[in-house]
């Protein structure tokens, strides 16, 4: 038998080991994340689509094709709203960079608001000031031409990254369709033997979570970004698909939309359709009401077990913590924590001595 010096030798080696190993891919944990956490959301269909094909194409065909029609469902969606967003920043740059050289007067109904009236009219014309005047006063020519080139390019190598993150996203999400059915049978028995029998029930909870999210926040989001897209190009707003599609991405966290829809409605108030920033508020508040108040919470709450408060809070703090990731990480975080506090609330070991 080994000696206890043994035992600490080993269980330091095995550490170092572990840590190091960890440390080494530490650039790629956001791609393995992603590529587990897509896995997750899409492991049902990937079985139909195994089963329809047959055993001979489950290695390389099969997961090929269902990598492959993700990635394009990804990245599609993301391309053409990346085009749209962009021809309609370049004619909103266009149209900001014609009025700098103008004095352009402050919407009449500025006057009307009471306490701010005076501030938000000075503000107006510090804003629109042309570039002649005191460079000390932040004016819109020193916002669109200041430190341009450092921004473009911290904003391409930005790119790159994502980019880059995605294709490992996809290669590693290729080899768990490959190989998941076995690497659950592996993670299911280390876990069994390193944690008892209740780490497969932590490890359920945390699939379900990130599924329920994936309905509640992401998809549910995006249905209020279509619809309000539509509000929007009905009512005449300018840039209306651009605004639809950041509406979109506003709206996969619980009630970040009205900040767009309510800037939408400002645009439109400012160019004096009232009525048609009065449309836009009122049927956005319908549709918050229906999303983020009926159907959120019985999709995320329901396959979390949680509080709709509880998933808010996980999916606020997830995105402080982990960025993006946060969003299915900050519920699944907060739902096996909420399942170790009953146990240990609930657990027959209270009633013993």
């Amino acid at each position: 038998m080994a000696s206890r010096p043994q035992y600490t030798f080993r269980f330091i080696f095995f550490a170092g080991i572990i840590g190091l190993g960890l440390w080494t891919i530490r650039h790629f944990w956001p791609a393995l994340i992603w590529s587990i956490v897509l896995a997750i959301a899409f492991w049902p269909l990937w079985l139909k689509l195994k089963n329809a094909m047959g055993e001979k194409h489950e290695k390389v065909l099969s997961p090929a094709l269902a990598t492959i029609a993700i990635g394009v469902t990804l990245i599609l969606p993301l391309l053409f709203f990346a085009f749209e967003i962009m021809n309609d920043f370049q004619a909103a740059i266009h149209f900001f960079q014609n009025l700098k050289s103008q004095d352009t007067a402050p919407p009449t109904w500025f006057s009307k608001i009471p306490f701010f009236s005076e501030n938000l009219i000075n503000k107006w014309h510090q804003f629109f000031a042309p570039s002649s005047q005191d460079s000390s006063q932040i004016s819109l020519h020193q916002l669109l031409n200041g430190n341009l080139i450092n921004h473009s390019r911290a904003f391409g190598m930005n790119i790159a990254r994502r980019i880059t993150t995605f294709f490992f996203t996809l290669m590693s999400l290729f080899f768990l369709f490959r190989s998941g059915t076995e690497l659950q049978k592996m993670f299911l028995n280390v876990s069994r033997r390193l944690m008892g029998p209740d780490m497969e029930r932590f490890a359920h909870q945390v699939v379900l979570s990130v599924r329920g999210t994936l309905d509640g926040l992401v998809l549910v989001g995006l249905g209020e970004g279509v619809l309000l897209g539509i509000i929007y190009v009905f009512t005449g707003t300018p840039h209306a698909i651009m605004f639809g599609g950041m509406t979109a991405i506003a709206a996969i966290i619980p009630f970040c939309a009205p900040v767009m829809f309510c800037i939408v409605a400002a645009i439109l108030a400012s160019q004096g359709h009232l009525g048609a920033a009065i449309t836009v508020i009122a049927l956005g508040m319908l549709i918050l009401l229906i999303a983020d108040h009926l159907v959120r919470p019985i999709l995320i709450g329901g396959a979390t077990r949680l509080p709709f408060l509880w998933v808010l809070i996980g999916i606020l703090g997830g995105i402080e913590t982990f960025g993006l990731l946060g969003l299915f990480l900050g519920p699944a975080l907060m739902a096996v924590l909420i399942m170790i506090w009953r146990d240990v609330a609930e657990g027959p070991h209270l009633n013993e001595e």
